[in-house]
């Protein structure tokens, strides 16, 4: 589903599209479901993440899954199985370096 306007939650806590080397601003990104809404998934904020329309079609993919972690990231998992951790673009909520995954570019 995608709103006119993020969240007001969603958008100062995840600041862009939380796809990892995305630079797009939240104003430009969908607000994703990891359970779809047509498949009456909640709409519960650890539940929603902000996605540039590129990266919420990558996300939608065949064999590409995302999952919510337990300390309010989210991974992806390529169809090769490669694993991807979400980014968030303000300077307070990002990851010290030792504490991020190691991520390939992935062409989208």
């Amino acid at each position: 589903m995608r709103y006119r306007r993020p969240s007001k939650a969603i958008a100062p806590r995840d600041g862009g599209c939380i796809f990892p080397g995305c630079t797009m601003p939240v104003t430009w990104c969908d607000i994703h479901h990891v359970e779809h809404w047509q498949d009456l998934g909640p709409t519960d904020l650890v539940l929603l993440a902000a996605l540039c329309r590129n990266h919420h079609r990558v996300t939608h993919r065949k064999d590409w899954t995302k999952q919510p972690t337990h300390n309010g990231w989210f991974t992806w998992t390529t169809p090769s199985g490669l694993t991807l951790t979400s980014r968030r673009h303000r300077p307070d909520t990002q990851r010290t370096t030792t504490q991020r995954t190691t991520t390939q570019r992935t062409n989208t």
